[in-house]
């Protein structure tokens, strides 16, 4: 039950950054937490630690959207109806700290409430190249990888190899745990109830990513 409350605590912390404006993040400085505001601004146009999304080539899809960081070499597209804020990014942390995290809030509900379903990105350092599950329980405090449900190891239309599995408590999670270069990436699914289209729309993303 900690390590559920701990991961609601980072979900929590993720809705704590939004961003008050649509300033470009310094890449070469570590950025400050951004306070919270009390509407989520929809920042689908801002690229945070990149240039204009045409520089990665991201592949356009009707109803979507991109999203790319060069920084991090990759990049996803998601669905219209989420709101996107790119809130926390740190460009010289260490392993087992968030590099960034990416927030995409379903517009649906009301602004950002207690059951708003959320997909998470973030993404961490690996320059020691740990395999998906040594990082998963080694960073167990980000992962709860020690409560997973259903653990399998899964290809995407990418062509990577991704961790997969679920958590119960406080909601659902599921979760999805790539690696690339020096860098990990976990994408997380948050619903309270069965059948919220963030449930399917996690499986899609995954698949749309791209690394470069």
């Amino acid at each position: 039950m900690y390590k559920y409350l701990l991961l609601l605590a980072i979900l929590l912390f993720t809705v704590a950054c939004t961003p008050t404006s649509n300033e470009e993040v310094d890449q070469v400085e570590v950025t400050e937490v951004i306070e919270e505001t009390d509407v989520v601004e929809d920042v689908n146009d801002e690229v945070v630690g990149g240039g204009p999304i045409e520089e990665l080539e991201v592949e356009a899809k009707e109803g979507f959207s991109p999203y790319q960081n060069i920084a991090y070499n990759y990049s996803f597209l998601y669905p219209d109806y989420y709101y996107l804020s790119a809130k926390y990014q740190n460009p010289d942390a260490s392993n087992m700290f968030f590099e960034e995290i990416v927030t995409l809030y379903h517009k649906d509900f009301d602004g950002v409430v207690q059951g708003t379903p959320t997909l998470t990105v973030s993404v961490f350092g690996n320059s020691e190249g740990k395999s998906l599950e040594e990082w998963s329980m080694d960073a167990v405090n980000y992962t709860n990888y020690d409560s997973a449900i259903g653990s399998e190891t899964v290809s995407t239309q990418g062509g990577y190899e991704a961790l997969k599995y679920s958590i119960e408590g406080l909601g659902t999670f599921n979760c999805f745990i790539i690696s690339n270069g020096e860098f990990i990436y976990q994408f997380v699914a948050h619903y309270e109830q069965e059948g919220q289209t963030v449930e399917n729309d996690l499986p899609e993303l995954i698949d749309s990513v791209r690394f470069y």
